[in-house]
């Protein structure tokens, strides 16, 4: 694996928009907000306006990401939101950048970046960033996510081993594994198979996270998943909060029961309940490629890496 150098004062971050519109208010904050980090934060000014349901046409959005990716001067680019665009401008990218630039960056993001998380980190080799956007997390409330692990970690030094302060739900145990860890919103991962970039989970921790989405179409995209043989030779499985994932109050199960029917018999750890993408608690950052060991017995997600987090 790659890994980008660690962020420092006056590290220069390209902050673009992949994926759906921002809301200028939310951007400003957001730029703020990394700019009272000790970074500087470079937006082009476009990204406000909708073209269908992206923030642009596709090719003035990826002209700004290749940009960004591409730039020498950079040490990160940040993704400012999510919501849909970010698997369209994959073969552009691929076109315009054949190759990984000389230089490798912290690429941040989630929800819709998962997309470009999983581009970079299986083409490329790069070690990449499941965190807050810019303008969709951090310009909304800042408190929404874990300040101190989040700057922490992109600075090379993580204020702790353990990734999950408050215990997870142990849903299917097993053996405390240690692998790479992969993955991020579940609905986009799925739609990744039969793709040039379908998800590669072999010999690897899987983190499956996600929103509003009810209880059978969880089952759906874990039985596409499932039938696409992702979980066979899987490490270990761990799910984020599933915020909203609930049919209705009256369905007499909860999510971590359904989860259960349609896993709890592979054979690896299921855990649950990593505050990481959409969730309800301080979101924390994960560093997908890295090593990371799921423990079913502490109930722990740990960074157990030796490039991130040097013993």
């Amino acid at each position: 694996m790659i890994y980008p150098p660690p962020l420092a004062a006056g590290s220069r971050i390209r902050v673009v928009v992949p994926a759906s519109p921002v809301k200028l208010p939310y951007m400003e904050r957001g730029l703020a907000w990394l700019a009272a980090q000790g970074w500087q934060p470079v937006w082009s000014g476009r990204g406000t306006t909708a073209h269908f349901y992206t923030a642009g046409p596709d090719d003035e959005r990826a002209a700004e990401l290749v940009a960004a990716l591409g730039d020498p001067d950079a040490d990160a680019v940040w993704c400012a939101r999510g919501g849909y665009g970010c698997a369209r401008l994959l073969p552009a990218l691929d076109r315009a950048l054949p190759r990984p630039p000389a230089r490798p960056k912290a690429v941040v993001g989630c929800s819709d970046a998962t997309a470009l998380l999983i581009h970079l980190l299986q083409r490329w080799g790069w070690v990449v960033y499941h965190g807050p956007m810019v303008a969709g997390d951090l310009g909304r409330d800042p408190a929404g996510a874990d300040v101190a692990y989040l700057t922490g970690l992109l600075a090379g030094a993580p204020p702790r081993d353990t990734v999950s302060v408050e215990p997870l739900t142990v849903l299917r145990t097993g053996p405390a594994v240690t692998a790479p860890l992969t993955g991020g919103c579940l609905s986009v991962l799925a739609a990744t198979l039969g793709t040039p970039d379908e998800w590669d989970t072999r010999g690897r921790i899987l983190f499956l996270e996600d929103t509003q989405i009810k209880p059978y179409q969880l089952d759906r995209l874990l039985g596409q998943l499932r039938a696409a043989g992702k979980f066979e030779e899987a490490a270990g499985v761990v799910f984020g909060e599933m915020t909203g994932c609930t049919q209705h109050p009256e369905q007499g199960y909860t999510i971590q029961e359904a989860l259960c029917h349609a896993l709890g018999d592979i054979g690896c750890p299921v855990l649950f309940g990593l505050p990481s993408g959409h969730c309800e608690r301080p979101s924390l950052v994960l560093a997908l490629g890295a090593g990371y060991r799921l423990d079913p017995v502490a109930r722990r997600l740990c960074l157990e890496d030796d490039w991130l987090c040097p013993r």
